[in-house]
C-alpha cells in the first residue's frame, strides 16, 4: 500500500471518529433536554396544587369571594397546563391523565364546598367550619395528596432517565476518547515504522555495498515506495556484482571496467533520486544535517516547519537558518544523537518571531551523512487531546455534582413531608380540642345557667334566702366557666390561624382599647396616659387584646383612690420595648414568673374577677409575634411594670403570622 493512501486512510478514519463522536452527543443531549423538561412540568404542576391548596384554606378562613375567583382561575390555568402536557413514555402519560382526572374532581368538591357555605352561611351568622364542610375540605386533600403523589412519580421518572443518560453518555465520552487517542498513536506509530525502519535498512544496505558486500540484499517486502526503492537497490546490487565479476574476468579491460562503474553509479543516482522524491512527497518533515551542521536535504513539509522555503535552507548550517538554536533543548538532543550515534524520539514546541507556538514530534536517526530527522506538527492533536479531557473532567464533575444535588433535594422533600405529617396531625388535634370545647362544654354551661335563672326569676317566692344564694352562686360560677372556656378558645387560637401582619399604629389601638374600658375606667375613677407610639408590623386584634388586658389589669387589680396607667416606649437597637405600669396592688417578686402560668390566680374570686388566662394569652401573642414579656418592677402596694419587645423590622416570611 502506498504510503499517500495510508495516511488517507488514517485521516479518514480519524473525521469517522469524530463524527460517530459528534453524532452521539447531540443525540443525547437532545434525550436529557427532553425529559429536563418534563421535570419542569411536574414541578410546575406541584406548584400549582400547592397554590390550590393555599386558596382553599385562605377561603374556608376568610370566606372572601375574590379568593374563590382566584381559585378557579388556578385550577383553569393548571387545566390548561395539563392538556398542553404530553410525556415520552406510556407510563408518565398514565400519571398525566390520572392528574387531570383528579383536577376536576377537586374543582368539583371545591364548587360543592363553595355552594354549600353560601347557602348555610347566608341563613347562620355562625363562621366556624361546619361538619359537612370539613368531609369535603379532607376529600379535597385526599384528592390533592393523590396529584402530588402522581407529579412525584413523574418527577422521578425524569430525574431516573436524566441520570441514566448523562452516566451513558460519560461512559461513552470516555470509551470513545480513549479509542481516538489510540488511533492516533496507532497512526503515529504506523507511520514512523513505514517510514524510518525502510531507512534504516537503505542506510545499512547502502553501507554493506559501499563496504563491497555486493550480494547483501534488503529484506523490504512492501508494495509501497520503499518496497520499490528495495527492488530497485537489490538490482543495483546484483547490478554491481556482475560488474565487478566482470571486471575481475577482464581485469586487463580498463574500458569495460570504466563501463560497469558508470552504470553503478547510474543506478545509485536512480536510487537517490527515487529516494528524494520518496521524502519530498511526504507529508512528514524530512531532514538530513552533515556533521558540521549544514543541512544537506530538505522537504518542503520540513521548510514550512521552520517557516522557511527548501531552497532557502539547502547548503546552510542550522545556527544560519534559526539564530540561538544552539542554546535550546532541540539542539541539545539533536547533539547526542549526532555526537552519540543513538535514535531518539522526543515532543518540542517550536515558538515564532511573532509569538506562536507550535508542538512538533521529532524522530531522529543517525546516518553516514549526519543525522536524519523526520517532523511532524501534532499541536492540533494535542489540543484535541486537552479538550476532551477538560471535558471528561467536567463532566464527571457536573454528575457529582447533579448526584450530591438530587440526594440533598431527596432528603429535604423528606424532611417536609415529615414536617407536614406532623403538622396536619396537631391541627386535627386542635381542631378536635376546638370542637369539644365549643359544642360539649359550653353547651351544658349554658342550660345550667339558664335553668338557675330560670329557678331564681320565676320560683323566687318558693326558695328561701340560702336556696337562692346556692342559685346566684351557680349562676356566677356558670359565668366563670364560660369566661374559662373562651379564654381557652382564644389561646388555642393564638399562632395557629394563619393571618397576615399589617403595619399598624399602636397608639391608636390603645385608644380603641382605652374607648372599651370606658365603663371600667369612670367606675374605678381611674386614668390612663398613653404617650406618642410606633407604627409596627403586627396582628392588629391581638394586639389589641395585649394593651386591653394590661389596662384592665391595672385597673382592676388597684385598691388606690384614683388608680393611674401610663403606657409608653423606647426604642433599641433592632427592637421597641414597650411598659405599662400601674399604681395597683403589685406582685411579689416569687410570683413574677408564675402569673404568666395558665389558671394562675394569686387572688379569690371574691375579690377579684378573672379567669386566670389573660397574661398566658398575651405572653402567647407576644412570643408569636417574635417577642417576650416579663415584670419589670413590682413590689406589693407600689404598683406594676409590665414590659414586653416587638421587633422593629419584619421580613417578607414574617408578614405571615
Amino acid at each position: 500500500m502506498k504510503l499517500k493512501k495510508l495516511f488517507v486512510i488514517g485521516v479518514l478514519t480519524s473525521l469517522v471518529v469524530l463524527s460517530t463522536i459528534s453524532v452521539i452527543a447531540i443525540s443525547y443531549n437532545q434525550e436529557m433536554e427532553k425529559f429536563l423538561v418534563e421535570n419542569k412540568e411536574a414541578e410546575d404542576i406541584y406548584t400549582s396544587i400547592f397554590g390550590l391548596n393555599l386558596l382553599t384554606n385562605e377561603y374556608i378562613i376568610y370566606k372572601r369571594e375574590r379568593t374563590k375567583q382566584q381559585w378557579v382561575d388556578s385550577y383553569y390555568n393548571l387545566k390548561d397546563r395539563l392538556d398542553n402536557t404530553q410525556m415520552s413514555d406510556e407510563e408518565t402519560q398514565k400519571s398525566v391523565i390520572s392528574i387531570r382526572k383528579n383536577t376536576d374532581k377537586l374543582k368539583d368538591q371545591f364548587l360543592i364546598l363553595a355552594e354549600y357555605r353560601r347557602e348555610k352561611h347566608s341563613i347562620h351568622e355562625n363562621k366556624s367550619i361546619l361538619p359537612i364542610e370539613e368531609i369535603i375540605v379532607s376529600q379535597m386533600l385526599m384528592i390533592s395528596q393523590d396529584i402530588v403523589l402522581d407529579s412525584n412519580k413523574i418527577s422521578e421518572r425524569s430525574r431516573d432517565a436524566v441520570i441514566e443518560i448523562a452516566t451513558i453518555r460519560s461512559k461513552l465520552i470516555i470509551i470513545i476518547s480513549a479509542t481516538t487517542i489510540a488511533l492516533f498513536m496507532m497512526l503515529f506509530f504506523a507511520l514512523s515504522q513505514f517510514i524510518i525502519n525502510p531507512l534504516e535498512k537503505l542506510r545499512e544496505g547502502t553501507k554493506k555495498i559501499s563496504d563491497g558486500e555486493l550480494n547483501y540484499k534488503l529484506d523490504i517486502n512492501s508494495d509501497d515506495e520503499f518496497g520499490e526503492l528495495s527492488k530497485s537497490f537489490n538490482i543495483m546490487g546484483k547490478n554491481l556484482k556482475k560488474s565487478l565479476d566482470s571486471l575481475k574476468s577482464e581485469i586487463d579491460s580498463k574500458t569495460i571496467i570504466e563501463q560497469h562503474l558508470r552504470d553503478a553509479n547510474n543506478l545509485i543516482s536512480t536510487s537517490e533520486e527515487r529516494l528524494r522524491n520518496t521524502l519530498e512527497s511526504m507529508f512528514e518533515g524530512c531532514q538530513i544535517i552533515g556533521y558540521d551542521w549544514r543541512y544537506l536535504f530538505t522537504n518542503e513539509a520540513a521548510a514550512k516547519h521552520w517557516r522557511r522555503k527548501s531552497k532557502d535552507i539547502i547548503g546552510k548550517t542550522l545556527m544560519e537558518c534559526c539564530e540561538g538554536v544552539e542554546k535550546t533543548e532541540l539542539f541539545a538532543k539533536l547533539k547526542v544523537v549526532m555526537d552519540e550515534r543513538m535514535p531518539m524520539r522526543f515532543d518540542y514546541a517550536l515558538t515564532y518571531p511573532d509569538g506562536e507556538s507550535r508542538l512538533f514530534s521529532f524522530s531522529v536517526q543517525p546516518m553516514n551523512e549526519g543525522i536524519f530527522i523526520v517532523s511532524m506538527d501534532i499541536t492540533d492533536r494535542k489540543n484535541a487531546e486537552n479538550e476532551i479531557r477538560k471535558y471528561i473532567e467536567q463532566l464527571e464533575s457536573q454528575r457529582i455534582t447533579t448526584l450530591n444535588l438530587l440526594n440533598d433535594i431527596d432528603k429535604t422533600n423528606k424532611k417536609l413531608e415529615q414536617a407536614n405529617k406532623e403538622i396536619m396531625k396537631v391541627n386535627k388535634e386542635l381542631e378536635s380540642y376546638t370542637y369539644v370545647v365549643s359544642h360539649d362544654l359550653k353547651q351544658p354551661l349554658r342550660s345550667m345557667k339558664s335553668f338557675s335563672q330560670f329557678l331564681i326569676d320565676d320560683y323566687q317566692d318558693k326558695i328561701d334566702d340560702r336556696g337562692k344564694d346556692y342559685l346566684k352562686r351557680i349562676v356566677n360560677a356558670s359565668d366563670r366557666m364560660e369566661n374559662l372556656i373562651t379564654s381557652l378558645l382564644k389561646l388555642s387560637r393564638v399562632g395557629r390561624v394563619d393571618t397576615e401582619l399589617t403595619q399598624v399604629d399602636l397608639k391608636k389601638v390603645v385608644d380603641e382599647a382605652i374607648q372599651d374600658l370606658e365603663d371600667l375606667i369612670k367606675t374605678k375613677k381611674g386614668v390612663v396616659e398613653a404617650k406618642k407610639l410606633p407604627k409596627i408590623y403586627c396582628q392588629r386584634v391581638w394586639m389589641k387584646e395585649v394593651f386591653t388586658n394590661l389596662i384592665s389589669n391595672g385597673l382592676k387589680f388597684n385598691e388606690s383612690p384614683k388608680p393611674k396607667v401610663k403606657i409608653g416606649y423606647i426604642k433599641n437597637d433592632g427592637d421597641y420595648e414597650f411598659y405599662v405600669q400601674d399604681n395597683g396592688i403589685g406582685i411579689e417578686k416569687q410570683y413574677h414568673e408564675r402569673i404568666f402560668k395558665l389558671f394562675e390566680r394569686l387572688h379569690s374570686h371574691k375579690y377579684y374577677e378573672g379567669s386566670g388566662a389573660g397574661l398566658t394569652i398575651i405572653k402567647s401573642i407576644i412570643e408569636h409575634h417574635r417577642g417576650r414579656i416579663w415584670i419589670e418592677d413590682s413590689k406589693p402596694g407600689t404598683g406594676t411594670i409590665f414590659k414586653f419587645t416587638l421587633p422593629i423590622e419584619v421580613t417578607s416570611n414574617d408578614k405571615r403570622s
